[in-house]
């Protein structure tokens, strides 16, 4: 029959924050998973809900050993690819070392008299990084830190 929507023909996928829900017509299919928190390690979660560890990201790597990616993969900043994916003023697409950004953002910073240094001349000016293609050593622009 035209026009007419069975429970054969519809499909429906829901996705939640703590599981996933799937629900198929065809064959009455319904499989659910649920609660199951992923979360650094040392995170815990309320009583009864599963936790796993937040996997690893996997990188690629370039000719020099150099992994490459998104910092948005890492589970924490131990996990982050040494080179970063950033968007450079040029508008290029590429990376940046992981050790010129911590310098130019102070994310290096390890004790009160550095912080407090940074603090009074560091985060204040801008500071330009250079873009890399994901082979670290070809440079395409720049990035900019700004400070505050």
């Amino acid at each position: 029959m035209a026009g007419t929507r069975t429970a054969s023909t519809r499909v429906g996928i829901a996705i939640a924050g703590v599981g996933v829900l799937v629900i198929a017509g065809a064959a009455g299919a319904f499989a659910t998973v649920g609660p199951t928190l992923l979360a650094p390690a040392g995170v815990s979660a309320a009583p009864g809900v599963d936790t796993s560890p937040m996997p690893n990201p996997q990188y690629a790597v370039n000719a020099n050993g150099q992994s490459y990616g998104s910092a948005a993969d890492a589970n924490s900043p131990d996990t982050e690819p040494d080179l970063i994916g950033v968007v450079a003023d040029n508008g290029k697409t590429g990376y940046v070392l992981k050790t010129e950004l911590a310098e130019a953002d102070g994310s290096n910073i390890t004790s009160p008299e550095e912080a407090v240094k940074w603090e009074n001349g560091g985060a204040k000016v801008n500071h330009t990084v250079d873009v890399y293609e994901s082979d670290g050593t070809t440079v395409i622009g720049t990035f900019t830190v700004y400070g505050g």
